[in-house]
């Protein structure tokens, strides 16, 4: 007897390539089979992958390159956006019509991309660097972790405060003291990078 998981479409994070860090980073989130979404500046190398790409965010002047590129991966949607706009903001609209509930987004320009969850609560965002995953926090985040185990913090406001059970703090990195439960709270929103 063979055992298989169901997901319904839309219900596992859509992945979101703003820069393609590498395909062993990728590959774990491309178990369910999610929704990929391309920026042009990573495509070329995406392609190398030799993954299904479903839609790709590609600036205007440069739609009938893509078309070409992209021959052997139809049916792919391309979605346009001018000079000045930022591609993951598109992407991210485009989501959110689809009814997709949620997006992992890989990047190395992490601190540059926080932002953009002040302007779409209505998804979950957790972006992907090289060595660590950034997820968005508006209620206590609790975690079983190892002694020694380091967090970062990064705070939606300059003036933030935190509480912190089983960690200690210095700036925005936290650490866990001993083998345990660790627990990290504040009243607004928080982003925690956990390395990967």
């Amino acid at each position: 007897m063979s055992s298989h998981h169901f997901v319904k479409e839309g219900q596992e994070p859509a992945l979101l390539i703003a820069e393609a860090l590498s395909f062993e980073l990728a590959e774990p989130l491309l178990e369910w089979a999610p929704l990929v979404v391309v920026c042009d500046a990573a495509l070329d190398e995406v392609l190398h992958w030799g993954i299904k790409i479903d839609v790709v965010l590609g600036k205007a002047t440069a739609i009938h390159t893509l078309q070409d590129k992209l021959m052997e991966q139809a049916p792919v949607k391309i979605l346009s956006y001018q000079p000045g706009e930022d591609p993951l903001e598109n992407g991210l609209h485009f989501l959110i019509a689809s009814k997709n509930t949620a997006v992992n987004i890989m990047t190395s320009s992490v601190k540059d991309t926080l932002h953009l969850t002040k302007n779409f609560p209505q998804i979950q965002i957790v972006l992907m660097d090289h060595d660590r995953k950034w997820s968005l926090h508006a209620h206590p985040f609790e975690k079983w972790v190892p002694a020694g185990t380091s967090l970062i913090i990064h705070p939606n406001d300059p003036s933030q405060k935190f509480t912190f059970t089983g960690l200690t703090s210095e700036d925005e990195l936290v650490t866990a003291s001993t083998d345990g439960l660790i627990t990290i709270k504040s009243d607004i929103i928080f982003w925690i990078g956990e390395s990967l």
